[in-house]
């Protein structure tokens, strides 16, 4: 599969449940939207996310800490620790900025995720793998009333898949 960078077509269906999250239950924007995938698609994509986690940590790409082993959250603060004092003893000026992504990972345009893959460098036959998740994807959501209909997934990547927060933070590098 590797060597082709194709998957089964029956592995790029997956079910979609909608999970309650704090206020309204009845505005869609208070759920979580998670894909119950293939199984075997799931342990294809955790081989996809550790290749691209190594290749990301060996060619030091990530600046972001989130998602990632061994960085946290403390390890954060003390960069902005360690900024703010390097501005207050220098005397330059510190500028920060904090964005918190509402649906994140389903706003990622796929074609520039590949963009932006081949522009950090990342080998072409993981980038394919890469390409070739998302082509045939789709998705049924579970309603109140049932199943809807297969829908595809134009934009984004698959919701819950580990490979998901790794792709939004290769794609999200380019502006750190």
């Amino acid at each position: 599969m590797w060597i082709k960078a194709e998957i089964p077509d029956q592995w790029t269906a997956s079910d979609t449940v909608l999970l309650p999250k704090k206020g309204d239950p009845l505005l869609i924007k208070n759920k979580r939207p998670i894909a119950l995938a293939n199984t075997l698609y799931k342990l294809y994509t955790s081989l996809i996310t550790l290749n691209t986690v190594l290749f990301s940590e060996m060619a030091h790409i990530f600046t972001e800490e989130g998602y990632l082993r061994q960085r946290n959250t403390e390890r954060q603060i003390h960069n902005v620790l360690h900024a703010i004092e390097d501005a207050a003893l220098t005397g330059r000026d510190l500028l920060m900025l904090y964005v918190d992504f509402t649906s994140a990972f389903n706003t990622i345009d796929q074609d520039k995720l590949l963009m932006v893959l081949y522009d950090l460098g990342y080998p072409t036959d993981l980038i394919e793998v890469i390409a070739n998740l998302y082509p045939k994807a789709s998705t049924r959501i579970r309603t109140e009333h049932g199943w809807t209909p297969p829908i595809a997934i134009e934009r984004g990547t698959v919701q819950g898949d580990t490979l998901s927060p790794i792709l939004f933070i290769i794609f999200m590098e380019p502006l750190l």
